[in-house]
This record gives structure tokens, sequence and C-alpha cells, in this order.
């Protein structure tokens, strides 16, 4: 697949033009939540005739296919235009045939989804995985799907085009439409394996697109711990941007640099962390862990550069130390950070 095509990777971001999340107060959760609903169910009139009764999930992937194909053709046309402008006369007409090429939009410039195995998306993703997206949007003859890899082995990419049924009138309506709704700001995909997750972490040393538990947690009820949000430094969830062939997007991202530190408290439930006891575990001292790459995926903005032309891997994972006490057995115990947050979850 070549560049002029218009391949971008179908993933999660956040456009320049979108508005902040807003943050609405607990007691018009209700209201909010109906007002998004009738909101996404108005808004289906402008879809194809076959997709308006799906699942808002099956609506909200190919709302996103559209609006990458778009966003990359509008990107490739304005670029080809100024290069005519600036070119020769001797490349004027390879130039312009690539400009009247990108005019005549016919919906069927490639998008190339994630490059991981369809094993590991269902490994760490579940039931959830995108390529069941994509299959059903395929049976309702909305996308076609180009699958590569040689027999007997796993897929590793999915090329998606548009049918020649869409025009680019019906793509930029559709686009126009869910502005501000699809694709959605922030990316969050939280695991239902935490410590399977930090275990694939330590072992690749790169920056994971799924966490351990939301990013906006209160509680964890799930977990033997209450660790809400304020702990997600010393959690290592960090929120980062990213650009996916030019085009940016936000994602929450989980290492395992995890920084426990004198001080830390926490409490077993919500309950007594609301009431300040009884204090369950007691931070002494801690060393934080390092190891994990500042950006492992898809080294994005927040990737730094060494000076003077360091080496930016890492070789290896330094796990940490916590020193704490155990007050519900009055013991002190040492141990590394990565068995720490092994620990609070319920290893």
């Amino acid at each position: 697949m070549s560049k002029n095509e218009g391949s971008a990777q179908l993933e999660l971001f956040a456009s320049q033009d979108e508005k902040e999340l807003s943050l609405s107060a607990p007691e018009h959760k209700d209201e909010r939540h109906s007002s998004e609903a009738n909101t996404l169910t108005d808004l289906r009139h402008c879809l194809p005739e076959v997709l308006r009764g799906e699942d808002e999930a099956v609506i909200e992937e190919y709302v996103r296919i559209l609006y990458f194909i778009l966003v990359r053709w509008e990107r490739d046309l304005r670029a080809a235009k100024q290069k005519l402008k600036e070119a020769s006369a001797q490349d004027r007409p390879a130039i312009l045939d690539v400009i009247a090429k990108l005019e005549k939009f016919s919906g069927r410039i490639p998008v190339k989804k994630v490059e991981r195995e369809i094993r590991e998306i269902k490994k760490y993703h579940g039931p959830d995985d995108r390529s069941e997206l994509l299959e059903r949007l395929e049976s309702l003859r909305l996308i076609e799907i180009v699958r590569e890899g040689a027999k007997g082995k796993p897929r590793i990419t999915w090329d998606v085009r548009l049918p020649l049924s869409i025009s680019l009138e019906q793509a930029q309506k559709i686009k126009s439409a869910y502005r501000g709704i699809y694709p959605r700001r922030y990316r969050q995909l939280v695991t239902d394996a935490p410590i399977t997750l930090i275990s694939h972490v330590a072992g690749t040393l790169k920056r994971s697109g799924e966490i351990i538990r939301p990013h906006d947690a209160e509680e964890t009820p799930q977990w033997a711990f209450h660790v809400p949000k304020c702990f997600n430094d010393a959690l290592d969830i960090h929120l980062v941007s990213r650009k996916l062939n030019t085009v940016e997007y936000t994602t929450w991202t989980q290492g395992v640099n995890f920084a426990f530190k004198d001080g830390d408290t926490l409490y077993r439930n919500a309950e007594s962390w609301e009431h300040g006891r009884p204090v369950a575990i007691q931070v002494k001292s801690g060393v934080a862990a390092c190891g994990t790459q500042t950006e492992g995926l898809n080294r994005g903005a927040d990737f730094e550069q060494k000076p003077d032309g360091a080496e930016n891997k890492v070789k290896g994972y330094f796990p940490g130390r916590v020193e704490y006490k155990d007050c519900e057995t009055g013991e002190t115990k040492t141990v590394t950070q990565m068995q720490f947050v092994r620990m609070l979850i319920g290893d």
C-alpha cells in the first residue's frame, strides 16, 4: 500500500478543534446521559439506512473510519495543491494528475488498522475486539476488508475501504453531524486482567494502550485495597499524546514505573478512606521502579529524545522497593514496587 493511497491507522484520537470534555455535577448525571442518548438517536438519520438500527459501537466504528479517511484525504489534497504552487514547469503535470485523482474521491482510500496480531488483541481486549465491529460493517456492505497474512498465520493488518456507493458529500455530511461526538477525544481501554497486563508491560518495557483501572476511579471494589485516582502517578497511569500518520490523538496509557513513596496511606475500602480509619497500609519509604519507555507503542508528542544521541532504549526493568507497615498485623515489610502493586490488586 502506498502513502498516496492515504493509509491511516484506526485509533481514537483528539482532533485539534474539538472542545475539552466537561465534568457535570453528579446530581445531573442521569439527565446528561439521557440527553446524550437522545442526541445519538437523532443523529442516525444521516447514516446509511442499513446502519440506523445497529448498536452504537458499530456506528462509532463506522464514523471513525469515515473520519480518518476524510482527514487524510483533505490533508493529502492540501499538500498536493501546495506542492503545485512551488513546482517547476517540468513537475506540474505529474502533480496535477495526483490532484485530479484525489478530487475524484471514490471512498476507496484504504485505512490501515492496528498492526498487532489478532491473538494479542483478543488476549488483552477480550470480547470488545474491534475486528468484530469491522466484520459486522462488512456484512452490512458498508466497508470492504482486505485481509493480509500468510495461510495458517494470524492476520496482522486490516485494510478497510469504503464501497463505491458512498459519495464524498455523504461522507462529509456524516463526519460533520458527528463532529465532537465520534471519534471520542480521550481513549481509555481498561483491562479485566490487571495482573496479566502489568506482567506483559514489564516484559516488553513498552507503555500499554490499556490501563489497570479507570483513570478517574473513585473506588476499586474489585481490588484488595482502595486505590483511587489520586494514586494515578504512583500506578504509572498517564495521559499522553500520540501521532498516527499525522493525526494526533490522546490516550491513557499504563506503564510499570510504579512509585509509591513515604507517607502514602492505603485503606481496605472507600468507607474506611472517607472516615480515615482503620488504616491498612502505611508506606514508610519507597524507591520508584523504572524501565518502561517514555513512549513505546507509538513514540508520540510526549517522547523526549535523550541528549547527545544517547540511546533511548531501556536495557532492563528495575522493580524498585517499598517498605511499609501492615497496620492490620503490625509487621513492617519490604517488597518491590511490582509486588506491592500486585498485592493492592489482590494477587
